[in-house]
Order: C-alpha cells, then structure tokens, then sequence
C-alpha cells in the first residue's frame, strides 16, 4: 500500500517572514489554538464544515478576549442587474445565466456531500447559540459583479468584475467532478462548462454573486469555555490543584485571566517594570557584546517574560513556572520556559541580572530562603523586582475596606471572597501570613546582599469606573462642537447667507435644516434652540445619545445618507461636519443633496484638513522622527488619513471636494466657495480671544483623539509596535502641549464669491491663464530665453546619457505655458507642472509634459528627484519660504538648479525709480502703484509673510548655509508695465505684451479686495481709474524681477589676505571682504571676487554691508572689548549666518600634549620657545588687558547682547611647531609648513618685548636661545 504525500500548499507569492501555513483539519482537534487569536477570518469553507455550531464553539475558544471572527461566504446561486435572486430558469429566458445554473447543480453536489451546508444562512443565529460571549455581532452583505459588463461602473467595481470572472471561468472547468457526482451525462457537463465560459469571456449577462458577512467581537471578560450546553464543576476548572503550592488553578482560563492582569499592571506602570527601578539601564545594549538574562518566577501565561524578551531583543529571558505555560502570543527566540519550583531550583538555570516575581508568594513557603536563594543566583549590581497585591481591596477613597458585615450600605461582596481566599492560602501556606513583614525580611536576609532595598504602592482599580462606554466620545464631539462654533463665530460662517435664510417667512412657510452624520446631535439642537420657527432634522448611521433634551422642533433619524435623502423632504439648508471619510461616493451625495435642497437654499460642508499645522500656523509637511519640532500627532493624523484610504478610497478625493461639487450634472450651484480657519489644538499665547478659547476646548476634545485612532491603524495593517509607540506618545505630546499645533478646517457652501481656495489671491480661470500666457512671453522676452543665462541649466538640460533624462518641476504653473515651452524645446526632458488648481493650457502638452494638481508647501517627494525646479511669481501664496526652499532642496538631484523669479512689490516710474507714498494730484500719481499697494495690503492680510518676498534672497542663501547650495546667484531686470518707446527691441516687445496682461489684472483683483474687507465703492473707483490709466498708457510704469543670490563672506584681521583669496577661488560666485588695520600686501594676485580694506574692526562692521559668513583667525590680542565685536558681528551678520573664529592658545605644549606649566632653566624638558610665549603673553596683556579674555570666548559669545545665536559649537586641535617624525601625514606636512613660520617668531617679538620694558639682554638672549632651539628641533 502506498501512502500518500502530505498536502502542500501552492502559494501565488512568497509569504512575508511574519507569515505561517500549517496543514490541517478544522473539523478535527483544534487545543493547540487555544487562546491564540485575536482576529480568525474564515471564507468560502462552510460547504467543507461538518459540525458548523462545534467549529463556532471551537472558534470562541482559539480567540483571545477582545479578539474578531470574520466570516464571509458566497452563495451558491446568482442575483440580476435589480440585485434579485435569478431562481429557476430556461435557457430561452431573456437574461438566462449558464453561470447561475452551473453554480447552483454545485451547490446541490456540495449539499448532497455536506448536508451542513444550508447553515449559510444561519451563522448570524448560531453565533449568537454560542452564549453571552460576544460583545457583538454584525453582519453585511457584498455583491460582486461577475464580469465587467456595464461601462458606467466605478472603476473599482469594474476591477471586481473583471476579476471574479477570471474565477469563475476557473471554477467552471475546477467543477467537473461536482457536476459529474449528479449523474448527469460526460457531454450534458462539458456542455454546460463550454457555455459557461463563452458566456464569462463576453460578459453577455448582467449578474451579480452574492456574499454574506458576519462578524463577532468576543467579550473582553467573557470565559473562553463555558459554553451552552457543558456543566463545569469546581474540579474541572477552579479549584483544580495539582501541587498543594498552586493556591489557583493553572490552566488556560486562568492564564487568559494573567494576560489581563498584566495589561492592567503595564498600564499602571507605565511599562513592564517601575521606570525608576534600574532594570532598564541593566539591561541596555553594551558595546561589549554582553548578553544580560532575566529569570521571571512564576510566570504564569508568561506575559511579562515575553514582553521583556520583545522590548530587548539582545535579552536571554527564562520563564519559569510550577505548571506548563500556555503562552497567549508566540515567544520570540530569545525567550524560552522552564518547568520548576522557585523553592528548589533557582540554582539549575546559571546566573541572571534581573529576577522578576510577580503575585507569586502566595505559594512561597519561606520567603527568607526565597530571597536567599534569589540573591545568590544575581550577578553584583543585578536587580530582584517583586509585585504583590495586599490582602485587601480598597474602596473609591483607595481607603481599606476592612471588616465588613452583611448589610452594610458599602458591603463588597468581592472583599469577602478576598478575604476567604487569603484565609484558604494560609491555610494551605502558613508562610504567606509573613506578606505584611515582607520589606523587614528583604533587610534580614543571609549574608545582607542587597546595596539597597526600595519599594512603592500602587492602586489598581477592579472593574470600569466610567457608567457609559461612549460618553468619553461624546463628550470630545461637544468639546469638538464648542470649538468650531468659537471660531466661526455662530453656527455657520457668518457670509454664508444662512441667517437671512432662516429667518421667519412672511408666509408662514417652514422652513427645515437637516445636519446629515450630526452624531452627538450638538449642532442640531443648537440650530433648533437659536431658531424656534426652523424644523430640524438629524441625520445619522447610529442612535444618537444626547447631552442635553431635545426641543420640540428638532428630531433625530436613524438613517444612511449615502442610501438617498429624498425620503426626508426638502431643505432649505443642508449641514454635514466631518463625515467625508465614511462617503464612498462623493458626487452621489452632492448630487443627492442638490436635489432634496429647496431654490435658494444653502449646502454647507465643514471638514478638517489632513495633516496638523506648527505654533506659527506652517503646515508640518513630511517629518522625519527626531527632528526638533517633530509632531507625534501630526504622524498619526497622517497614518489615520492612510488607513482610511485603504477602507474608503474616496477618500483620497477630499482636496477636489470644490471640483465634484461644482461637477455635478445639471449645474445646480449659483456659486461655490470655499473657506478656511485654523482652530489651536490647544492653550495658544499668541492668538486673539476667540481662539484662545477654541484652543481650550479643543484641547479637551483632543485629549483622547490617538488612542481612538488605535484600532483602526491596527486593523488596517501597521506595525502594532509603531502604533502603540505612536500613540501614547501623540497622547504625551498633547496632554503635556510640547509640540503646539493648529487643525485647519475647510468650509464649503453655496455662496456668490468665488475664491477657489486660501492659495490664490487672484482667479485660476480660463481668462487668468490666457493672461498668464501673455504675461510668459513678456518675461522670457527680457530674460532672453526660458531661463536665465545659466550654462549649467543648458548643461542639464542637453543632456541624455546613460538612459537619463533630465527631470524640469515647475511650481505654480499656472496655465502651463513655461512648463510647455520647456519640454517642446528639449524633447529628451521630462517636464511636470504643479498648481493649486486644474492646468487649462493654451496650447496641446508634448508627450514629455505633464501636469499634476497639488499643493507645494505640504511636500514634494512624492513627485520624485528632479534636475531644475523653476518657480515663477508663486511666493505670494507660501507662508513659510524656508520651509519650501529646504522641501525643494530635499528633491533637487546633485548638481541641480533652483530657479527662482519673483517681481518685486511695488511698481518703478518712468525712470526705474520705486514709487513712494503718493497723494491723488501729485505730478507722477500712478493709480496702477495705488492698486498695486492694495494687493499688497490685502495679501498681507491672507500671508504675512508676504512683506518677506524681498528677502527670499537672503532666506534662500542662509537656507542650510553652504551645505544645500553650491553656489547662490542673483540678477534684476526690470520689465516694462506697457507700451515702452524708448529702449531696445526686447523691451519694446515685452512691454506690448505686458500691457495685453495687465490690462485683466484690475478686475481680477476685485474679488480679493472686497473678501479682505475694502469698501465696496473704493475697490471700484480703484478698479476703474487703474484700467482707464492702463488702457491711456498715460503713465509709465515697470516692474521689477529678481532671481539669486551672492553669498557674501567677510575675513577680520585678514593679515596677509591668504584666507581670503583661497575662499575666493574656491567659491567664485562669492563676494569675499578681507578686513585690516594694516594694508593689505597678498603673496598672489587675488581673483576679481576678492577685495580688502583697511579699517578697524573694533570700530564697528555696519559701513562693510551685511554678511552671510565673518572669520577671524588670531585677531583677538589686538581687541580690547571682545563682547562689542562680538555684537557688531551678530549685527552685521544676514539669519542664519555663522561666525567662525580660530585662536591659538596661550602656552605650548611638551611632545605628549600636556601643557607647560612653570619651568625653570636647567629642567630636563625645559623649553625656550615657551619662555618666549610666555614672555609674548605678559607683554601683550599689559598693552591689552582684555586679552586675558581668550579664554572666555565661549562664555562671551553666549552673553551676546540680544542672544543673537542659534548655536554655539566648538572643536580643539593641535598644530606641530615642526617638523616632528611621530603623527600622521596631515601632522608632518603642517609641522614642516609651522617649522618655517616659527623661525621668524622670536626677532619679530624683540621690539613689541623690548617696548614692554624687557631688559635688552635678557630679550636678546631670550630671542637666540629660542631661535637655536626652534632651528635645532631638539625640543
């Protein structure tokens, strides 16, 4: 007889490392899964389940508290276009299904094999037969198309479509042998499996599978086998000892028990032991290689043990334990458990560095020898950690409840059973009446091993506190609810027209408000409270618990809205806040509402922004982990965003919510515009009253936002480790408010003013970006090209080598015009656009031009490395320049280009001379300048660091120093506003075309002018005289364009200037200023970016300009106030700029590198060249007595008046006086370089020494005593 192989399992793709297959029988014996689940997931396996209400018995045992079943079968018949069961047909009928009549002969093959199956429809019934151990049971239902046989499904289903087709042609051919089992003839199947394919390959049929789900949350409390229908008695689970020392049972139960225990204890701690303890700093990682073990006696379920091998991957952590451990989760490899009694065989295991015993002296009959036998087994310095509950419960006070008598009014029926239980346990173990004297016999134990003994108390409570699972969520939403309400200042912006909507009719007629996902109802009883007249519906997937009685006018409905609103009535104003994320189709919705809202009425959407912004009101963008203003729930915000991508992948769409409105078929919308505010999420100081508030109470609703998010990120995938981590840290972070942040929230509604969005100031229509191209051939006109004259640009931009093809990013382009002319010039670039809003080019894209809608400030990385990024008059919308000039250094390749072109704010007269103040009447009054002004005003107003636009440059080169960019360039040009007679041919031109752009600019200021609050008669008076002065060209005018930037680098006490000619030559695009007391007389001829000047530093730097780098090397014995220079220097220098200074210590050093100190003629190592310096030292500190300052640099440069500094480092080296054999080549080549330069050290001291009252001879023997020494090398 010939066995058969063993199963194997045919997988697709290789399992990832965290990912187990194991043959088996799930009818059969199922104990060693036990307890070891927390989510099951069970699908297609019902026709192959013997017993379906055992296996759910068994599935109730295999899951952990708390843990999910997941169930989902398909039916076996199939369901037309109406969703309707197709039942018996003929092949004749219209929508006749071979599919369906294949599947259901399977279905009764499998039914005539399996008389179990018909419990398909009985799984929700026969979960809840399991008994009370679920916390709930859910069920839906999928229906899946079989084949893509409608061309106006979604995407996503025609996907499933197409998919389950490919299945089901597979399953055709797979279920020959069912069909066969009926007995119908070889050619009756095979006919039925051909038609069934043509059928599947045409998609000639509407039709529909059918999947029903169910899914069941196990009890967090319940017992995992006291199932219906089995008696338990107190031997098979209670009391079932087998050592007298296990004073409770030791099975499963018990240990399911311990896992919960444990969590409870993790919480109270903090973490697995006492952060105070030590055992951390024990255990950490050693550079030695040492491998630190841990012993926990009495392990239990061996929770903690694993828990500790987890958290110290470099930790050998034994276990042991009386009975065998049932261990809830998998041990990793450096975890292990051992059977013994912790009595007799702590000795058998080697030696450890921390022993852990917890809720285990109950068993222990002689703590003094337990101690014993533990100190003798802990390597010196090792730490024993003890936790045991006392032989008391206390009551809400945390006072002891003591001696009780039935009948009192607090009687705790729980104290009782604990006090019988200790009673029971020293009975059977007198030691454990010693517990209370425990500390007395850790100080008394043998031979005093212990350095210190210490101890706590902690307060564990016994049960939920909270009457109300969900009040902590509705509490947040209030909290939620009061904020926005703070910040808009009423129930709906107070633009939005709602107010005079629902104010009382002259006919009578009601009016009705329906607040759709209104969840704890807030904003609807508000609304029904502040309008008595207004009947207000709620709208909601959930009953709604209330905090407050409801008013007459205002009902709750248990409802989905993505199912249709018509069944409600009609509105007059429709309110939905925060429900996108559970919309799987936007524009159903939208659409939905537009036909329920009455003419005239108002939709209004209220949805926070993903991602958080900093305490100046910058988005975070991407942040790495350990950056010094890293947001934890920042992180978590954007995880959740990811997770619910993957749930609901509309929800990617959120940002072009404007768009699917305005969409909508039948264009219903008078208007749509979109607002924004940003709410603190938490105490602010530098915010007006209003939000000081809003901070407050959202501070209180966020308190508990990370741990809300938990389970979804969990269940969605991410690293369970990662989450926890992410999470009490975002907790952390916002209980403590270490990292202040704003939450920007979004408004949409119907209105008459169309802004498009907080980043434009100006219209992103069609006739903008008509004028935007005009304005394109302007600028690239004067510039001579697309790009300024940079040979690297054309460099990058020519090449193609090695497969490569250079990648151009144009931010802000706006109607594409750069972007297109780029990529129709160099066809081997790739050319991508990026803009706020849709791209609505002039002329058609090149294959190698694209253009993608997003948003520049909130990162760039996902669009990949580029080779140029070219920006042109965006700065007016980013908030933070540092901030998006480091995102576009983070995606520039090595070598790439920055280009940045900005006009300036403000227009030029006729003579390229900037416009002051003027007054209407004055000789050259420019109406053009005035509503330039105005833009400017009113952008400032949106973006306060619009002023900062004529600093980019000096933000862009401080921008990281010289470590983000190799060289920093700038040049101006103007560009003529209009018709330009004189001047040359460029400039002619571009001012015709500049005249064809400007003339559409007044108007399209207008709407900026009136939402920022200008008086509507002013704005059109300023409209009118600037277009009418536009139109007569009366007035010339020009503006002015920048791009780049000159790092400029300033060298103090530049002595022979040969620290500045090197820097010179070495950063050509650098301007270089060597200062001096003395003229300058340099070795070499210095290059033409290279100069120097005599002056006196000490007497001030501002008539020098402003600087991005100052040295100074071996200046400060000629400086008598160090801390003014300093402060000069802070003055003088640009942000960011760093001041660099480079003295030589006072005194030598012998050849081992220890200091002089007093010597005297004749000593062995005594040294002339130190006499000399020391000799230097006495003469300059009489001249300059703040010479002795040297040593104090740092501490002076901290006390800089205004504490100019971001940082303040510094390093230490040694330079050789010659040319010494030992050291490295660095050490020899500048000792030989040092040896020439010390040679000439002792006759240039003579005069400033003999000056200083030195005697003559004394200097002059001093000075050849030094020489020979020096020339000799012999010290």
């Amino acid at each position: 007889m010939v066995s058969s192989p063993p199963p194997t399992l045919l997988l697709a793709r290789p399992p990832p490392p965290n990912c187990r297959f194991e043959c088996g029988d799930v009818n059969k014996d199922l104990r060693r899964f036990y307890n070891s689940f927390d989510v099951i997931h069970a699908r297609s396996i019902i026709q192959g389940i013997v017993d379906y209400p055992a296996f759910l018995a068994e599935v109730v045992k295999m899951l952990r508290p708390g843990g999910v079943f997941i169930s989902l079968e398909a039916q076996f018949e199939l369901f037309g276009a109406d969703r309707m069961p197709f039942g018996a047909q003929e092949p004749d009928d219209p929508n006749f299904s071979w599919m369906h009549k294949l599947l259901t002969a399977a279905g009764r093959a499998m039914m005539a094999r399996n008389p179990g199956l018909p419990e398909l429809e009985r799984i929700p019934a026969r979960l809840a037969e399991c008994g009370d151990v679920w916390e709930a049971i859910s069920s839906t239902v999928l229906y899946t198309p079989i084949g893509a046989w409608d061309q106006n499904m979604p995407q996503a289903e025609r996907r499933v479509g197409e998919l389950m087709a490919r299945n089901c042609l597979q399953f055709a051919d797979a279920a020959r042998p069912l069909l066969s089992s009926l007995g119908e003839l070889p050619e009756v199947v095979d006919l039925w499996i051909r038609n069934t394919q043509a059928e599947l390959t045409e998609a000639k049929v509407k039709q529909y599978g059918r999947w029903p789900g169910v899914w069941a949350i196990k009890k967090a409390t319940s017992h995992a086998y006291m199932l219906p229908g089995a008696r338990y008695t107190s031997d098979d689970f209670l009391f079932n000892l087998p050592k007298p020392e296990l004073t409770v049972s030791a099975d499963l139960i018990e240990h399911s028990r311990l896992d919960i225990q444990h969590e409870a204890l993790c919480i109270v701690l903090d973490g697995l032991f006492p952060r105070e303890s030590g055992v951390h700093e024990i255990l950490a990682p050693r550079g030695d290689g040492y491998q630190p073990r841990v012993l926990d006696v009495g392990t239990g379920a061996g929770s903690w043990a694993i828990g500790i091998a987890k958290a110290y991957p470099h930790v050998e952590v034994v276990g042991l334990d009386l009975a065998p451990v049932n261990a809830g989760s998998s041990p990793p490899n450096n975890c292990h458990f051992e059977r013994g009694d912790a009595h007799t065989d702590l000795g058998r295991f080697g030696r450890f560095d921390v022993i852990h015993a917890r809720a285990v002296l109950q068993g222990i009959k002689d703590f003094a020898s337990f101690f014993t036998a533990a100190a003798d087994v802990l390597n010196p310095g090792g730490i024993f950690l003890t936790i045991e509950p006392e032989m008391d419960l206390f009551d809400e006070a945390k006072e002891p409840f003591g001696i009780q008598d039935d009948g009192e009014p607090n009687y705790l029926w729980s104290q009782k059973l604990f006090k019988a239980y200790v009673e029971a346990t020293v009975k059977r173990n007198p030691g454990f009446a010693e517990l209370p004297n425990v500390r007395s016999i850790w100080d008394h134990v043998s031979g005093g091993p212990w350095k210190a003994v210490e101890g706590d108390t902690f307060y564990l409570p016994v049960g939920p506190f909270l009457p109300d699972p969900d009040a902590p969520e509705h509490k947040r939403l209030d909290f939620q609810h009061q904020a926005v309400v703070t910040m808009l200042g009423g129930l709906f912006p107070r633009d939005a027209g709602v107010e005079d909507l629902l104010s009382p009719r002259s006919d009578g007629q009601r009016l009705r408000v329906l607040d759709i996902g209104t969840g704890t109802g807030a904003w609807a009883i508000d609304v029904a409270l502040q309008y008595p007249h207004v009947e207000v519906v709620g709208l909601d997937l959930a009953p709604v618990k209330l905090g407050s009685p409801i008013p007459a006018n205002c009902t709750f409905i248990l409802g989905d809205a993505s199912a249709g609103l018509k069944s409600y009535g009609r509105f007059d104003v429709v309110h939905a806040r925060a429900i996108l994320q559970g919309v799987k189709d936007y524009a159903a919705l939208f659409k939905d509402v537009s036909e329920v809202l009455s003419p005239g009425g108002v939709f209004l959407t209220l949805e926070a922004e993903i991602g958080m912004y900093d305490e100046n009101r910058v988005p975070f963008g991407i942040q790495q982990e350990g950056a010094s203003n890293f947001c934890w729930s920042h992180k978590m915000t954007l995880l959740y965003n990811e997770a619910t991508k993957k749930r609901n992948p509309s929800f990617a769409l959120l940002p072009e919510v404007p768009q699917i409105v305005k969409d909508i078929p039948g264009d219903p919308w008078e208007a749509v515009k979109r607002t924004s505010f940003l709410i603190p999420g938490g105490p602010m100081e530098n915010a007006s009253n209003e939000e000081r508030i809003a901070g407050d109470l959202m501070h209180n609703s966020i308190q508990n936002g990370p741990r809300l998010l938990r389970a979804l990120l969990l269940a969605s995938g991410y690293d369970a480790e990662d989450v926890d981590r992410s999470t009490e840290n975002a907790v952390d972070e916002i209980a403590n408010w270490t990292v202040k942040f704003w939450i920007k929230h979004l408004h949409r509604g119907v209105m008459k003013l169309d802004l498009k969005g907080e980043g434009f100031f100006r219209p992103a229509d069609g006739v903008e970006h008509r004028r935007l191209d005009v304005q394109h051939q302007a600028v690239i006109t004067m510039l001579g090209g697309l790009l300024p004259k940079m040979s690297r640009v054309e460099e990058i931009l020519r090449q193609d080598l090695d497969g490569h093809k250079p990648r151009v990013l144009d931010l802000g382009t706006g109607s594409g015009a750069w972007a297109i002319d780029v990529a129709t010039k160099y066809p081997g670039a790739e050319v991508l656009g990026l803009d706020l809003a849709p791209v609505n080019p002039g002329t058609v894209p090149p294959p190698n031009c694209r253009f993608e809608q997003g948003d520049a400030t909130i990162g760039l990385k996902q669009y990949g490395q580029f080779d140029i990024v070219h920006a042109r008059a965006i700065l007016q919308g980013v908030k933070d320049y540092p901030a998006l000039f480091e995102e576009i250094a983070g995606v520039l390749s090595p070598q790439g280009v920055f280009v940045s072109i900005e006009a300036e704010t403000g227009l030029y007269d006729k003579n390229k001379v900037k416009y002051g103040p003027q007054k209407a009447g004055d000789p050259d009054f420019s109406w053009t300048q005035e509503l330039t002004a105005a833009y400017m005003e009113a952008t400032t107003k949106r973006n306060p660091s619009f002023p900062n636009l004529s600093k980019v440059s000096d933000i862009l080169k401080t921008n990281q120093g010289l470590e983000r960019w190799e060289t920093v360039e700038r040049d101006t040009f103007f560009l003529p506003c209009g018709p330009c007679e004189t001047g040359n041919e460029n400039e002619r031109v571009a001012g015709d075309l500049m005249h064809q752009s400007v003339l559409k600019v007044p108007k399209g200021l207008q709407a900026l002018f009136l939402a920022s609050g200008y008086d509507p008669g002013h704005v059109k008076n300023l409209t009118e005289m600037a277009l009418d002065e536009i139109e007569s060209c009366r007035v010339m005018n020009w503006m002015k364009s920048s791009e780049g930037y000159k790092l400029r680098v300033l060298d103090i006490g530049t002595g022979s200037g040969a620290w500045v000619i090197d820097v010179a030559i070495k950063y050509p695009n650098a301007e270089v200023v060597g200062l001096d007391l003395a003229p300058v007389n340099p070795l070499s001829t210095p290059p033409p970016n290279c100069r120097f000047e005599t002056g006196d530093a000490s007497s001030g730097l501002k008539q020098y300009g402003r600087f991005d780098i100052i040295h100074a090397r071996s200046v400060l014995q000629g400086i008598k106030d160090y801390a003014s220079l300093c402060t000069d220097i802070a003055e003088v220098l640009n942000p960011q700029g760093i001041f660099i200074s480079v003295e030589g210590e006072i005194g030598l050093y012998d050849k081992d590198k220890v200091k002089y100190g007093p010597q005297k003629e004749g000593d062995p190592d005594f040294c002339w060249a130190q006499e000399v310096t020391m000799a230097y030292l006495e003469a300059t500190r009489k001249r300059n007595p703040g010479f002795s300052d040297l040593q104090r640099v740092e501490e002076i440069l901290k006390a800089t008046t205004g504490d100019p500094w971001n940082a303040i480092a510094g390093t230490t080296f040694f330079l050789p006086c010659g040319p010494y054999e030992s050291g490295n080549e660095t050490e020899r080549n500048a000792g030989r370089l040092m040896h020439q330069s010390a040679l000439k050290v002792p006759k240039a001291l003579q005069a400033l020494l003999l000056a200083s009252g030195y005697d003559a001879g004394y200097v002059n023997r001093l000075t050849e005593m030094a020489l020979d020494e020096i020339e000799s090398c012999r010290v």
